[in-house]
């Protein structure tokens, strides 16, 4: 009989919501203060070692700033932060937009954010699916 992380023998796989690892329950918006790829960008989530994290961001444009682009970046830190290997999301001034890339993170993985645009123009809130298994 497989034993599943974090649950009792004879239990099936299942899957909670948690939020952000960066998140405070005083707290829960993040503010994306990361302006650039180089930086290493805001760091908005650290997978569990021992479950699947699969994260889904929602993302606001609270600085009033037009034509504003966001980058999500999973696993990846530093230089290493391209553009070209993350998602990108424009969000419209006092709009919002979701990113659910539904890839899933283990192993102590991490997501970051960042912008081309000043500082504080996006925050990001939102959680993670995360499903314990025998594999994680």
């Amino acid at each position: 009989m497989t034993t599943f992380i974090g649950r009792g023998p004879g239990t099936s796989p299942t899957t909670d919501f948690f939020p952000f690892s960066a998140a405070l329950p005083s707290t829960p918006v993040i503010v994306i203060s990361a302006t650039s790829a180089a930086g290493g960008g805001t760091l908005i989530h650290t997978a569990d070692a021992k479950a699947y994290d699969v994260p889904i961001v929602y993302v606001a444009n609270v600085g009033g700033v037009a034509g504003a682009i966001v980058y999500l970046n999973m696993g990846a830190t530093g230089a290493s932060l391209a553009t070209t290997q993350s998602i990108a999301l424009a969000v419209a001034t006092s709009s919002y937009g979701l990113i659910q890339p539904g890839t899933p993170i283990s192993g102590s993985g991490v997501v970051y954010m960042w912008s081309t645009s000043v500082a504080g123009t996006f925050a990001a809130y939102g959680g993670v699916t995360r499903t314990y298994t025998a594999s994680a």
